[in-house]
Order: C-alpha cells, then sequence, then structure tokens
C-alpha cells in the first residue's frame, strides 16, 4: 500500500466545521492557511528534517548562490525598564547573551524610550530603517525580536505594541506602535528575515507581505490568547532553553525544529500554550535554517560586491515526483549528491536548487479548497458572501474526509453536495476550482 495515499473515505460531511477551522494551523484541521506552518503535524517534521539534509547536500555542490548565511544580524526592541511593566529586561539581556556568545551572531539592543511629545511609532521605524540600512546583504539572516505589551490592531491582521499595559490617555496614542507599518522595512531586504515576537495576541501578525525572500514570524501565542509574563515559563525562557539545548547538539535546525523543541521540551514551557509559525511570504517553501556560526567567520566578499539573484528575474524549473513509497533521508541525500554531479558535467548555471517539501497527496485537494477560499476573501463579496462561504466549507468538508489525489469521484462529490446545499453561480465556481486540478493531473499522466 502506497504509504501517501489511501483509499477514498465516503460518508456524510461535517456539519461542525466552523470559518475558523479553515484557517487554523495544527494537524487535525486542515487545511489550515497556507501562510501558517503546521510544525507539530508528522509531515512537516519530516520535512524539516529533509530541508537540512537537503541543504548540506546542496552545499557541496556548485552553485552561485549559498544555502547559508555568512551573517546573522539580532535587533531586540523591548520598551525603557521605566516604561516597562513586565520589567523583560533580565529576559532580553540573557536572550542577547545566548545569540552573541553562543551562537556568535552580531546583536542591537534598543530600548524603546518615551518621549514628550513624541510618538513611539516615529522612534521604531527609525532604529529598524537604520538597523536594515547597515545590516542587509545577501547571504544575510535578520532577527527581530520583541518583548512587551501586545494587542490586536484595529484592522484584520494589525499588531499594536505597547510598553505599560494601562497608558493615561495623553500619552496612549503617542506610545503605540502599529507593527505592520515598521514592518515595511523590512519587506524589500536582500536578506532573510525572521521576526520573533514574545507578546500577547502575537499570533494577529497574521496577513502575507510580498517579496521575494524567506520571510518568517515566531509568535508566542496564537491571535486570540495571552502569552506568560516574564519567569520560569514564560516564551522567551523557553526561546533561551531550547536555542541551547539545540546549539549543544549537531547540526542545524529550522524554525519548525526550534517551535517543536519548545513546545515539547522546554521545561516549564505551558503545553496548552500554541505558538504559531507563518510564512509572511507564502510563495516560500523553505523553512530559515539557524546554525551558531563559527568565532573567526568573515565573509570573503563584501555586501557591495556579492552579486544579488533576484529569484523574481530568473527562470524557475518546477518537478514533481510522484512516489510510490516514501524516501528516507539518505534516499534524499543518495539523491542530491548524484544531482550535484549531473548539474556539473552539464554547466547548466543553476544558482540554486530549493527544497520544496515532502507532501501527501491529499494536499492537492486542500489546496483547491484553500485557493477557492482566499478568492472569496480577495473579491470581498458582500451578497454573496453567506453562500459563498457555505461553499468553501462543504469543500473543506469534504477535502478532510478523501485521503487520495484530485479524481473524478472525489468531483463528482463535491458536485452533489453544493448542488443541495448552495447557489447555482456559486456551485459553477467550486466546480471550476476543483475540474481544472483534476484536468491538470490527467494531462501531467497522459502519454504524449
Amino acid at each position: 500500500m502506497d504509504p501517501m495515499a489511501t483509499k477514498l473515505i465516503t460518508g456524510p460531511l461535517s456539519s461542525s466545521l466552523t470559518r475558523e477551522d479553515l484557517h487554523q494551523p495544527g494537524v487535525d484541521k486542515m487545511p489550515h492557511a497556507a501562510s501558517f506552518v503546521a510544525y507539530d503535524d508528522q509531515y512537516e517534521k519530516l520535512n524539516s528534517t529533509m530541508q537540512v539534509a537537503w541543504t548540506g547536500i546542496m552545499e557541496e555542490g556548485n552553485y552561485t548562490t549559498s544555502h547559508s548565511y555568512n551573517e546573522v544580524h539580532v535587533l531586540l526592541l523591548s520598551w525603557e525598564s521605566e516604561f516597562d511593566d513586565l520589567k523583560v529586561k533580565d529576559e532580553v539581556t540573557a536572550l542577547e547573551a545566548v545569540f552573541r556568545d553562543t551562537y556568535h551572531y552580531h546583536v542591537q539592543s534598543s530600548p524603546i524610550k518615551k518621549r514628550t511629545f513624541k510618538k513611539a511609532q516615529t522612534q521604531v521605524n527609525k532604529i529598524v530603517a537604520s538597523w536594515v540600512d547597515e545590516c542587509d546583504a545577501p547571504k544575510t539572516l535578520l532577527i527581530v525580536y520583541f518583548a512587551g505589551h501586545g494587542r490586536p490592531g484595529n484592522k484584520p491582521g494589525s499588531l499594536e505594541l505597547a510598553g505599560n499595559s494601562s497608558p493615561n490617555d495623553v500619552r496612549q496614542h503617542l506610545d503605540k506602535v502599529i507593527w505592520n507599518r515598521t514592518e515595511t522595512n523590512l519587506q524589500d531586504t536582500h536578506a532573510d528575515v525572521l521576526q520573533v515576537f514574545d507578546c500577547c495576541y502575537a499570533g494577529t501578525l497574521g496577513a502575507d507581505r510580498g517579496c521575494t525572500r524567506v520571510f518568517e514570524y515566531l509568535a508566542a501565542t496564537s491571535a486570540d490568547a495571552t502569552t506568560k509574563c516574564p519567569g520560569p515559563r514564560s516564551f522567551t525562557t523557553a526561546l533561551i532553553w531550547a536555542l541551547k539545548h539545540l546549539a549543544s547538539t549537531p547540526g542545524r535546525f529550522t524554525t519548525s525544529d526550534l517551535l517543536n523543541t519548545i513546545k515539547d521540551h522546554a521545561p516549564e514551557f505551558p503545553r496548552d500554550q500554541k505558538p504559531v509559525l507563518s510564512k509572511r511570504y507564502d510563495h516560500s517553501a523553505e523553512l530559515i535554517i539557524l546554525e551558531p556560526l563559527g568565532v573567526n567567520r568573515v565573509s570573503v566578499q563584501t555586501p557591495d560586491e556579492i552579486p544579488h539573484h533576484d529569484i523574481s528575474k530568473q527562470d524557475i524549473l518546477v518537478l514533481k515526483f510522484m512516489l510510490e513509497t516514501r524516501p528516507s533521508v539518505n534516499d534524499i541525500k543518495s539523491f542530491g549528491r548524484d544531482l550535484n554531479t549531473i548539474l556539473l558535467k552539464k554547466d547548466l548555471h543553476v544558482s540554486r536548487i530549493i527544497w520544496g517539501g515532502l507532501q501527501p497527496r491529499q494536499n492537492m485537494v486542500y489546496q483547491a479548497a484553500d485557493k477557492f477560499l482566499r478568492g472569496i476573501g480577495r473579491r470581498r463579496s458582500t451578497k454573496l458572501d453567506k453562500l459563498e462561504t457555505s461553499t468553501a466549507m462543504a469543500a473543506v468538508a469534504l477535502a478532510k474526509q478523501v485521503k487520495e489525489q484530485v479524481s473524478g469521484e472525489v468531483i463528482e462529490q463535491v458536485n452533489e453536495h453544493l448542488h443541495e446545499q448552495v447557489h447555482e453561480q456559486v456551485h459553477e465556481e467550486v466546480q471550476h476550482e476543483f475540474e481544472s486540478h483534476s484536468t491538470n493531473r490527467r494531462s501531467s499522466t497522459r502519454p504524449r
């Protein structure tokens, strides 16, 4: 039996599925939004392991773009002690020591100050912009960390940062930082970007940014939950422990590995707390890989001398391998070495080969339903909102039950269910989405 595909499961569709189910990360609620990483899912864990192995093998090849970072720069943001009722200073200092002394990263700590009649937003924008201007370069990773209060903003996907939890009315408009505005300074970098936020409602920042680099966001908790104050049970304490633990073990690790280590192994981290890992640019299949850098590691070239390979201006070859059996890590390594040899002989001027992920076959169905749901969100139709939501939920409910690729049988079940429950106009749109996936699959396997 193919371990990556099982028989179709038929039966009544779930009536308990809600709109929230459609975008909730995790194993049991699929499909999650494409921007979220289900780091606790077994496939995601396997993907993380294989990506690390693949990256190591690719560095043995002759490619113009490296898979590892020459430098990593860290910016630590928190409020000045006088205006920080959470008292995060000790934890921020401890985290700084780990990044600087254990990982040998370049660290800048920038307390946010409260100034008379001046907005904190302007100050933070300036800090981040100046830091990016100084540190941004190809083959570089930029890490931004924040500790303090957080709350949902006035717009969906907006996250507001603050120092004291109950600022007076006079200063409230001055001491508020809307991170989405500051984040634009990180959008067009040459470097990859990782944001790590330890604040309540950190998962609120879930909307995608547009960029051509790897851009990830690690949140201490979900969009509707609070996080622990500084102390043995805080997210930052668990982050420090996990970074030390992973640095003491051989090899590299992904951001997914980091979160799993925090959630499953950090000694006093609350097991019911759900950190979130999301991709601010959801078209990137890769996860950021971390490792301690050598103490005396220096760049051979200065940033101005390093050619920047803009992926938006490159041709990209995409191949998908339909596997009868699941490959092992050793299989991936062997395949990578053989590919290195072939490309070296052919001299095709390949700049980089990116790990695209190992997916179970039912993901094709999940992606079709998720694509339709995202289309609804972009159109923001008020007239068909209720009907469209019912349609998408019906499709997703069915997708949760099927365990193999899109097929004619699946299409028939979707059509039958939609005829019973939704308006014909909406039905036709969903039908088109699923049939296009089915047609593409059949045409890709039909002999020419």
